[in-house]
């Protein structure tokens, strides 16, 4: 009875304020107006003269350790020398970087106490190889976290590779990749291994399955090897072994590393069976010459390629310019990235990048006419699709007369033959918004293309994936790719946050859930992924927050109303979890324990992607007026933490990762999204708060 009354009471004081639009805000319009265009004026000055944006993502630092080594491996110290990698700068970075329990996380995180076992595997050993004495109070504290996590036999399958191939852990100690379902004829187009698993999956497995199969090993220096990093064995205080206690076992593990190279290189592969991994891996070579887009990937098949020019002569012409094309590929990404160098630049994300800066810069109050040659430079990058599979990926290459009937956009460069369908819907938006300003009408015909594309691009269960057709897991692919679980997502299926961005795209070029079955079957996806508390999960961003925020917008546009439950119970759970300054965030260790969902240091891109959520359902009719009173004051608070964020850092900057490259095991930093999903926030609280 308490409870009704005080629901009642609530109503009838918010029906007595707040009658009108326009909502009490409890901090200065003109702060929030100075404050975004500060923003908007720090953002529009980065436009390249290309008229794109470029803010590199990266992954981690513990990459260009890895580099470091893999350079060593791949041509010594003469290959090294010619790199722009400078150790110094490394070294000085990676202890910048370490926890106070001697551990290393890949991006910060300062929501937990600890790094990760894997980062910090790669960056102690790329300081022992650097020359760091292992005997120092740092790297004395990182080996112990190691040997603390059970050393190196607990890597995940990923890392085992690379320390496979320096012998520091046995072939052995990872499975066998079976290698006739890269092989040309029947069995391999019926598996069609490249159309089973993720886009990001592909390009890595080729080179790892050839690398398990031939089990290749090379004797290096003993600074590159990692003895003291395998709980059992008896070392002396540099790290080399030492001779163990009599046992009957002694002859098994006196030495690992001769028994590795003793083991390496025997597996009896034909010739042909690797000639069809590295064919197949040349079809991905991309022209910033990288193999699948990736750092890692292309890492991976320069290896591959170093060995078969030497067991089969006839590529060699070939190879050498490849793996050329690959060390420029990883330089540039890696050291020539400006405040992203030396942190990890896995791939390039330039496309993505200028998507959401046009959008920010157009609801900012830039000129549409302004923007009309960044419109036009994306419309030049979409790739002509002739084909969407019914289980699969998509055929590019435009094999028709005249306009493309479907076109997509990739992430950015080297990425052409995997488009992207949540690029593709913001690009929409921002073609959208300009073209309904008048502005940029050459895009008009690739914005129906998109459409079009988008709508082919929809899986059976009425949800989007980044960039697959249906591509939920086949039972086989499964199996063979099982234990590569632990080091990426494998498949792309159906997610929240994609699907709600597609939504908005259709929305904005007026088809709703009134007139298009893709929204209604949209709809009736996103209601399934809401989960018990009213939270919808997030795919490419951290990670309920984004989920939720992105549902939420996504079914409003679509024209589903606040009062509905899955909308009304996801604002409910937003409310719940925000900060009491203001803002939201969230921890990546929400992933794995979803009782960590929307708790965590606020950021300002987690707290743009409440907020977006929630303005769609602060003015409308049809959610009653005392949840309206509690979004709007939510609202302003939100808005609130953003001018302070601001005042206080002289930018908008996420203090840790809100990106997630595959959940639960790698996060991702994007420093565009503060940038612009913060632009985003503020333009449409402005526009939909009136001046009092």
């Amino acid at each position: 009875m308490r409870e009704d009354y005080q629901v009642f009471l609530i109503w009838a004081i918010g029906c007595f304020f707040f009658q009108s639009v326009a909502y009490a805000v409890t901090i200065p319009r003109e702060d929030v107006v100075s404050i975004t265009k500060q923003a908007r004026d720090e953002l529009s000055r980065t436009m390249r003269s290309d008229k794109s944006f470029s803010y590199p993502p990266y992954l981690g630092s513990n990459y260009i350790a890895q580099y470091y080594v893999m350079l060593h491996w791949l041509g010594g110290s003469e290959l090294a020398a010619k790199s722009a990698l400078n150790t110094t700068t490394l070294t000085s970075v990676l202890f910048s970087q370490q926890l106070a329990d001697g551990s290393w996380q890949a991006v910060p995180d300062h929501n937990l106490p600890h790094g990760e076992l894997d980062t910090t595997i790669f960056n102690y050993w790329a300081l022992k190889a650097m020359g760091q004495d292992i005997r120092n109070g740092r790297m004395t504290a990182a080996r112990e976290f190691i040997r603390g996590q059970g050393g190196l036999a607990k890597a995940k399958t990923m890392t085992r590779f690379w320390l496979s191939l320096f012998g520091n852990l046995d072939w052995d100690s990872i499975s066998y990749v079976p290698l006739f379902v890269f092989q040309p004829g029947w069995i391999g187009d019926l598996v069609d291994i490249q159309d089973r698993v993720s886009q990001w999956v592909y390009p890595h497995l080729l080179p790892m399955a050839y690398l398990r199969a031939t089990r290749l090993v090379k004797k290096m220096p003993e600074r590159f090897l990692l003895h003291e990093l395998v709980v059992g064995l008896y070392t002396d205080s540099n790290g080399a072994l030492t001779p163990s206690p009599t046992s009957i076992f002694k002859k098994n593990w006196l030495n690992p590393y001769d028994k590795a190279l003793k083991n390496a290189n025997v597996a009896a592969v034909s010739t042909a069976e690797l000639r069809a991994i590295v064919d197949r891996s040349f079809r991905l070579q991309g022209a910033q010459g990288s193999f699948g887009a990736y750092t890692v990937s292309s890492l991976f098949t320069w290896a591959i390629l170093q060995d078969f020019a030497l067991r089969d002569p006839s590529y060699a012409k070939r190879i050498t310019p490849a793996c050329e094309g690959v060390f420029a590929f990883i330089e540039n990404l890696y050291f020539n990235t400006g405040p992203s160098a030396y942190m990890g630049v896995l791939d390039n994300g330039d496309y993505w990048d200028t998507i959401l800066s046009g959008i920010a810069l157009s609801e900012t109050g830039i000129a549409a006419a302004a923007l009309a040659p960044t419109a036009s430079y994306l419309s030049s990058k979409v790739v002509p699709i002739t084909k969407v599979k019914a289980e699969g990926g998509v055929v590019t290459g435009d094999g028709s007369v005249g306009a493309p009937a479907m076109v997509g956009i990739p992430y950015g460069s080297d990425f052409e033959y995997a488009p992207d369908v949540d690029d593709t819907a913001e690009l929409v938006l921002f073609w959208t918004r300009l073209l309904r300003a008048g502005h940029a009408a050459d895009v008009q015909a690739n914005l129906n293309a998109s459409l079009r594309w988008m709508e082919a691009m929809q899986n059976d269960n009425g949800g989007f994936g980044a960039f697959n057709k249906n591509r939920e897991g086949w039972w086989l692919v499964k199996e063979i790719a099982a234990q590569f679980a632990d080091s990426a997502e494998l498949f792309d299926p159906s997610t929240v946050d994609v699907t709600a961005h597609v939504m908005e795209a259709f929305a904005a070029n007026d088809m709703t859930v009134a007139n298009s079955n893709l929204q209604r079957r949209a709809v009736a996806f996103l209601r399934t992924q809401q989960q018990r508390n009213g939270m919808y999960p997030g795919r490419w961003g951290i990670g309920y927050v984004y989920g939720t925020g992105s549902a939420v917008a996504g079914l409003r546009r679509a024209g589903i109303p606040s009062s509905d439950a899955a909308v009304s119970r996801a604002v409910t759970w937003l409310l719940s979890v925000q900060n009491k300054d203001g803002g939201w965030g969230e921890t990546s260790k929400s992933y794995l324990d979803a009782s960590l969902a929307g708790k965590g240091l606020s950021t300002p891109s987690q707290t743009a992607w409440a907020l977006l959520g929630l303005l769609e359902v602060r003015d409308d009719p049809a959610f009653p007026q005392a949840d309206r009173t509690r979004v709007a004051q939510a609202v302003d608070a939100g808005i609130g933490h953003l001018v302070s964020s601001f005042k206080k850092q002289g930018t908008f900057v996420d203090p840790y990762a809100v990106g997630t490259g595959h959940p639960g095991i790698i996060y991702m930093q994007y420093p565009v999204y503060a940038k612009t999903w913060t632009l985003m926030a503020l333009a449409r609280y402005l526009d939909r708060t009136p001046a009092l």
